[in-house]
């Protein structure tokens, strides 16, 4: 096309490629008629042509001229005006436009119609050609895209830095905060926070149901619930008391069953049954496990509403009150309700805590049972002296706990027992069950279980983790865990235990209510091993039944114990007490620097005796070594010996005197013979000397003594100071003056 502007031929239809000059449709349609012009006026190429073609290569060759045809020169394309073809579309359009108006007018067009023909006007402004033209013109233009360059700016830049930033800490937060909401998520949608679980009815009467109906650990409540029902639980209690001292009937005490209704307080309006939330008809207590104590309680209503939560228990013994925290376990038969406990004032020690009562309280309800304990017939003496021992060795290095326990007596000595992190003392209760099923005949110990990298530690550099295998059986997962604590291992009992799930409500079953594994277990800082809470008391407990093989059976107590006799030693167990003939144990490695513990039964002549020691907090793990191996030869010393901390220092006293006196006179002899020795050489030496001189007739005079000895204030048969050599023998010599005066010695 022909650019009317600068009168060049370009390949564009729209715009001219040298001055920029937009076509429209007007130079198009005059360059089309332009075209179309030339079309005709071309002559077309015809045979005889060729004969003039002939004639001028002829006349060429004969030297005359050949006419050349004729040029037509390049005529110019005036140029046009465009605001003057503007102008002209524009005063078209208005003719148009008024043409239409008029139109409307006349044909009385209703408003709709007459502005859809104004729109259609104003749309085809600034050009009045018809529609055919324009689809010709637009079916004949070819697309021509002018390619843009990218602009970049820094704003631009710096937009998308922040946006990066931005995203980042959109995925750093959704890691840091996703787990806590989706806890929140699951604890708000979640049909009951608690584990408490419904026993069918035909299974109410078996009395050992409680393990497999027992209730899971449900999740603790929130501060503020806890602050509120602790505020109305003490105004029900108070209210209660006063109630039970004005209207207190006589009972028989140590009576196991009694009938507690609940009473109403005087100084309030008596309440109808149907308004009370909850009444107690009757209540049960049994201690034959004791100290776990199990109380049953008969309801008027229907229980199907109570969960872990609807009731605070709390024990009380003489002026004290202990909250019953996470620390028992509930089941629900119908209208009957289950609890059962450890007895809190297990570690009291001079104070009588047998007269207990179990308090029961919600909003708007409030009840007690009362129950008689057996006495501790720990001697007060025996418990002083052990609770001195606790407090000397271990409070010093960091929070202890202490259990000791006698076989055949009746109490056990407990200081301070508390919930911990269990470690790798988690493995007697895993170790239990895995026996139990082995007796069930559900896993035999040559059974072989696959290596699972869901069950593998983090953290963990133990045999499983590291080695190549792919199968263990059972017999070696238990070697592991007794030998080397291997959490690894573990793990994979406790998955064959049926998970964790199952294991928590074995636990509970079993009467040990601290004892709980909030997650798979994991190895952190130096061998320590999380995961699994316990105390001293529930492992004292598993203990004592395996000492009188009463675990699980008589087989498998000693299959049991007889594993345990690989265990390592260690720095914790007092090796060199003579008292000791052997051992049955698991305890924490030496290096853990979070928690040390140590528990076991140790046998003695007399009749074994259960250790359970477990402290945090530590400011010094080698010391907290010490000094739990200092517990543990002192209580033995005390317990088969009644060797007395007094008795003790004072031994420990004479001893010391004795290994001074012993080293003083180490030192003197020592001494004596020091001397004894430069003696014997001096006199060697001056022998020596002696020996050289010859003597003439046996006698020397003063002034020439090889000795250089001093002759002043000599007198005859006076001894010489050293020996001589007088031919046949050292001998001291004789002084004596001769004729002349001087001084010899023969």
């Amino acid at each position: 096309m022909q650019c009317p502007n600068c009168g060049r031929k370009v390949r564009s239809k729209t715009q001219c490629a040298y001055c920029g000059y937009h076509f429209n449709s007007a130079d198009k349609q005059e360059f089309k008629q332009d075209k179309i012009e030339k079309q005709e006026s071309n002559v077309k190429y015809e045979p005889s042509s060729k004969v003039g073609r002939e004639d001028r290569v002829s006349r060429r060759k004969a030297g005359d001229s050949v006419p050349k045809p004729e040029s037509t020169p390049i005529q110019p394309i005036p140029r046009r005006s465009l605001d003057k073809e503007m102008a002209e579309a524009e005063e078209q359009a208005q003719e148009n436009y008024q043409k239409v108006n008029r139109a409307s007018h006349d044909q009385g067009l209703d408003e709709d119609e007459s502005f859809k023909q104004r729109a259609d006007e104003v749309f085809a402004y600034p050009y009045t050609a018809n529609q055919e033209s324009y689809q010709e013109d637009y079916d004949e233009e070819e697309e021509y895209i002018v390619p843009k360059t990218k602009q970049r700016s820094g704003g631009s830049v710096l937009a998308t830095i922040l946006k990066l930033l931005l995203a980042f800490a959109l995925i750093f937060l959704l890691f840091l905060f996703a787990p806590r909401i989706i806890g929140k998520m699951k604890e708000y949608f979640a049909p009951n926070h608690s584990s408490l679980r419904q026993v069918p009815e035909e299974h109410q009467d078996s009395p050992n149901l409680a393990g497999s109906e027992a209730i899971e650990e449900g999740a603790q409540q929130e501060q503020a619930n806890d602050d509120q029902d602790e505020e109305v639980a003490k105004e029900n209690s108070a209210t209660d008391q006063e109630a039970k001292k004005k209207n207190e009937t006589s009972a028989g005490e140590g009576e196991k069953e009694s009938s507690n209704p609940s009473s109403e307080s005087e100084g309030k309006p008596e309440q109808s049954d149907e308004s009370q939330l909850y009444q107690v008809k009757s209540s049960q207590v049994n201690v034959d496990d004791y100290p776990t104590i199990r109380v049953e309680l008969d309801f008027d209503q229907e229980l199907s509403k109570v969960d872990q939560n609807t009731f605070d228990f709390k024990v009380k013994y003489n002026d004290t009150e202990i909250k019953l925290d996470d620390e028992y376990s509930l089941l629900k038969e119908g209208k009957k309700l289950i609890i059962s406990f450890v007895d809190p004032a297990l570690s009291v020690v001079g104070e009588d805590t047998s007269k207990q009562a179990l308090l029961i309280e919600t909003e708007g309800f409030s009840d007690s049972v009362a129950y008689d304990v057996p006495s501790k017939d720990l001697d007060e003496e025996k418990a002083q002296e052990l609770s001195k021992i606790a407090k000397e060795n271990l409070n010093e290095q960091g929070d202890a706990s202490l259990f000791v326990h006698v076989q055949d007596e009746k109490s056990p000595f407990v200081y301070d027992s508390k919930a911990v992190e269990a470690d790798n003392l988690i493995g007697w209760f895993i170790l239990q069950r895995i026996y139990e099923l082995v007796a069930d005949n559900k896993v035999q110990l040559d059974d072989t279980v696959k290596f699972n990298d869901q069950l593998l530690a983090s953290g963990d550099f133990g045999t499983v983790a590291t080695s190549d295998a792919t199968e263990y059986t059972v017999q070696e997962l238990i070697d592991l865990t007794i030998q080397q604590g291997d959490a690894s291992a573990m793990n994979h009992l406790v998955q064959l235990a049926e998970g964790v799930n199952q294991f928590n409500y074995w636990l509970k079953e079993s009467g040990y209510f601290t004892t709980r594994m909030n997650a798979p277990l994991a190895v952190e800082g130096e061998n320590y091993i999380s995961g699994a809470m316990t105390n001293a008391t529930d492992i004292g407990q598993l203990l004592e039944k395996l000492a009188n093989n009463q675990l699980i059976d008589k087989e498998r107590d000693e299959m049991f114990k007889e594993a345990l006799l690989q265990s390592p030693m260690s720095e914790k167990f007092p090796a060199e007490n003579e008292l000791v003939e052997r051992r049955f144990e698991l305890l924490t490695s030496d290096a853990n620097t979070n928690v040390q513990h140590y528990s076991g039964i140790i046998e003695t002549s007399e009749k074994p005796i259960i250790y359970v020691i477990m402290s945090d907090e530590l400011e010094d793990p080698a010391s907290m070594n010490t000094a739990i191996q200092q517990t543990i030869s002192q209580s033995l010393d005390y317990i088969v010996e009644g060797q007395t901390t007094e008795d003790r220092e004072q031994s420990e006293d004479e001893s010391r005197e004795e290994e001074a006196n012993a080293e003083a006179e180490s030192r003197a002899q020592a001494e004596a013979e020091s001397r004894a020795e430069a003696e014997a050489q001096s006199r060697e030496e001056s022998n020596r000397e002696a020996s050289q001189v010859t003597l003439v007739d046996n006698e020397t005079t003063a002034e020439i003594s090889p000795s250089g000895e001093n002759i002043s204030n000599l007198y005859e048969g006076k001894q010489t100071d050293n020996y001589y050599w007088f031919g046949d023998e050292y001998r001291r010599g004789t002084w004596y003056q001769d004729e002349n005066g001087k001084w010899s010695y023969y």
